[in-house]
């Protein structure tokens, strides 16, 4: 078992509590479809980012679909590589904006029902056939053949497609039928009755992904062409599975301007990157695999921001009104508003704030420019993040920053690291590190889920 498939077991099981059924694991398809009772729907996204917390994966996608979630996770493997897992989290199932099969039937699926699911993914998918999934509809029709076959039949109600099908699944060749997929979709769609809920949940989700598209037009920015091209095309490859939708990016030089880019990595120009508020810079002069691998880790860390961006409540924590007045301002870059907030609430805060950051108690706080903020951070009243003539601090994800805590110069704190209340904090935290007035406590001796994936 490799890590996608250990974490794809972790994450059904996380959902085990309840009414579930796995339709697939994810061990061939690379994309686990987990069933859940409708009422347990409302509570995905909050499971989903606390999975991700103690397992310390990255949520880079997380896309409202007709009656349930879909959602990427991502990581790294023991040299660095980008890993990512799929997962659709669903109640009544949907495709093609046609409801065929409901919660009810399938968390606890009757003789025919796991038949006929894998026989409709396998319509709606456009990749080539593959050996496991003709194997995975052959099994299942041996489990139940006549149920099978009947659920199947409701499908099709023209007999020359119902012929096809059904010779396919008595000789066990299913090459046929994934040739005729265009046409054995539609027969599939008309033969559902048309539903008023369909439609709307269709609708819906056409409307969510106009608001939250899953897409992101990334642009590569840079003077040396033959690079900056490289680079771009490993990101691609590499990133792929990030984006469901297909990534829409674009290549150019310093000197162009474009509307409508959701994020530049700037290859050597400092200048060009301050001008634009999502804008990386990386050093081009390194190898070309440490250019990439900083790319995608940049990519990856605003595909997680613009995930707890679009969820804060389920992801991040629940900030009180102040606080969330207080990060609007700041990120409208409205001067005026801004200056308001914060005066009401005697903070200064003038770094980038690319994601939420939990501030239960949002008063006296202190950010000076350069600070850089990760993910899912939490500050307390009173707090301190300033520059010095070394630089300003870098925050990396899942730390809290207690009451009265102070955080000078260009000091790193390690993810899960925990800044006590009062501590004065002047030199680099190790991650799940704890640092309080008396000095630094060394992390707990617990067995990372890291190190028992890449075993």
């Amino acid at each position: 078992m490799d890590d996608r498939h250990y974490l794809a077991a972790a994450l059904a099981g996380a959902f085990a509590h309840g009414p579930h059924c796995v339709l697939d694991d994810g061990a061939e398809s690379g994309e686990l479809d987990l069933a859940l009772a409708p009422q347990a729907l409302a509570d995905v996204p909050r499971s989903l980012g606390a999975f991700c917390r103690e397992f310390d994966l990255q949520l880079v996608q997380l896309m409202a679909i007709e009656a349930g979630w879909r959602a990427v996770l991502a990581w790294s493997d023991d040299i660095g590589r980008p890993r990512f897992l799929a997962a659709e989290i669903h109640g009544d199932w949907y495709r093609g904006g046609m409801l065929f099969l409901r919660a009810k039937d399938l968390v606890d699926p009757q003789p025919g029902v796991r038949f006929v699911h894998a026989l409709v993914r396998l319509l709606w998918r456009s990749t080539p056939l593959r050996e496991a999934e003709g194997e995975l509809l052959n099994a299942l029709r041996e489990d139940a053949p006549r149920a099978a076959l009947e659920r199947a039949a409701r499908l099709f109600p023209r007999p020359q497609d119902w012929r096809l099908v059904s010779q396919a699944a008595r000789s066990g060749n299913w090459s046929q039928v994934a040739a005729m997929r265009p046409r054995l979709r539609a027969a599939a769609r008309r033969a559902q009755p048309y539903r008023l809920r369909s439609a709307a949940a269709w609708l819906g989700r056409l409307a969510l992904g106009a608001v939250r598209p899953a897409r992101a037009v990334i642009a590569f920015v840079g003077d040396d062409d033959a690079r900056r091209e490289a680079v771009h095309q490993a990101v691609v490859r590499d990133l792929a599975a990030a984006f469901p939708s297909g990534p829409a990016t674009m290549a150019y030089r310093p000197h162009d301007e474009h509307w409508g880019i959701d994020l530049r990595i700037v290859l050597g120009d400092p200048e060009h990157a301050a001008r634009y508020r999502n804008a990386i810079c990386i050093d081009p002069r390194q190898p070309l695999p440490g250019v990439v691998a900083a790319a995608e880790r940049a990519i990856l860390g605003w595909l997680e921001s613009r995930v707890e961006r679009r969820h804060p409540e389920a992801l991040v924590g629940r900030n009180p009104g102040a606080a969330r007045l207080l990060q609007w301002a700041v990120r409208s870059r409205l001067p005026f508003a801004a200056r308001i907030a914060q005066t009401l609430l005697n903070c200064d805060i003038e770094c980038e704030l690319d994601a939420p950051v939990l501030m239960p108690h949002p008063y006296g706080i202190v950010i000076e420019r350069g600070a850089r903020i990760g993910n899912r951070v939490t500050i307390y009243q009173q707090a301190s993040l300033a520059a010095d003539s070394s630089g300003a601090p870098t925050i990396e994800d899942n730390v809290v920053i207690g009451p009265g805590a102070r955080i000078t110069g260009a000091v790193r704190i390690g993810r899960n690291a925990t800044i006590g209340p009062n501590a004065v904090v002047a030199t680099d935290v190790p991650s799940h590190c704890t640092v309080g007035v008396a000095g630094l406590s060394p992390p707990p001796d617990v067995a990372r889920v890291r190190s028992v994936v890449n075993s």
